[in-house]
């Protein structure tokens, strides 16, 4: 039988150690030398700590820059609602697209804060198997995007504002 490792190898299952250069204690190859007493090495404690304060940084500008949207996207859609509510008024209907509100009661199609265009939809009967918060008896829904997946959506029956995805 040979022998399964090479002479001045270490074989399998036995610790191969070594002293560091300026003679230190031993140590296990692979190993890190253990720090000195008042060294200036970070701890995992530090390490763990500046992650949980920069995922809670991440966190907070998330919830500010959407709350920041939110607001943006209600005083942005204002002009869009207010003449749906005027159409609906002087015809006893609800627009069925923006086209009938241009340009009598908007200029321009309204955008969202990031420039697109705000989607506008009149709301479906109650009994039309359609996904989403555009059922209903009668209205309409305006909605923007705030935050990648997230919607911000206004409801005109229930004349309020929600966010969903």
């Amino acid at each position: 039988l040979r022998p399964l490792h090479r002479e001045g190898q270490p074989a399998a299952g036995r610790e191969h150690r070594r002293r560091d250069t300026e003679g230190g204690p031993p140590m296990t190859m692979g190993s890190s030398p253990a720090p000195e007493p008042g060294s200036k090495g970070m701890g995992c404690v530090t390490q763990l700590l500046i992650l949980l304060a920069a995922a809670a940084l991440g966190v907070v500008w998330i919830m500010l820059h959407t709350a920041a949207k939110t607001r943006a996207t209600e005083q942005a859609m204002g002009p869009l609602i207010r003449a749906a509510e005027s159409f609906h008024e002087k015809t006893g209907k609800y627009p069925e697209g923006l086209q009938e509100l241009i340009p009598a009661y908007l200029a321009e199609h309204p955008k969202c804060p990031d420039g697109k265009n705000a989607q506008y939809i009149k709301k479906f009967p109650l009994d039309t198997p359609h996904p989403g918060p555009a059922v209903g008896q009668d209205g309409f829904i305006v909605t923007c995007y705030t935050f990648m997946f997230t919607k911000h959506t206004y409801d005109s029956e229930k004349h309020a504002w929600f966010n969903w995805d």
